[in-house]
């Protein structure tokens, strides 16, 4: 079974999210790890470390399909709106990605030291 995870990052915790996909690159065979990112630095350097299990997706395209996700980006600080938009996050995900049939969000610090199975 394939195992569809996703997390948002920020250029300030994008390290976190290179971890975090490290740690599945060494426990899970057959994953794939949807990242969102918060802001154009943090996608640049997600291109830059060439993450062939991972899928990156610009807020923008999320904020395209929702509008009212975007309605509330400028009323929330940076982190409120990464918690805000994990709703948008997952339906965006799941509308456009149909071999997608199961997803975890995954706290962007989390860190998995084996076989993430019993999670499912």
């Amino acid at each position: 079974m394939k195992h569809y995870f996703c997390s948002v990052y920020s250029k300030d915790y994008a390290y976190k999210g290179a971890a975090l996909y490290d740690s599945l690159v060494k426990h899970d065979k057959n994953f794939c790890f949807f990242i969102v990112c918060m802001d154009d630095d943090a996608e640049a350097l997600f291109i830059k470390l060439n993450m062939s299990k991972a899928t990156l997706i610009n807020i923008s395209d999320i904020e395209k399909e929702d509008a009212e996700l975007l309605k509330v980006k400028s009323s929330r600080n940076d982190k409120e709106y990464c918690w805000t938009a994990k709703g948008s996050v997952l339906l965006y995900i799941l509308n456009n990605y149909p071999e997608t049939d199961h997803i975890v969000f995954i706290d962007g610090d989390s860190y998995f030291y084996s076989d993430p199975q019993p999670v499912f």
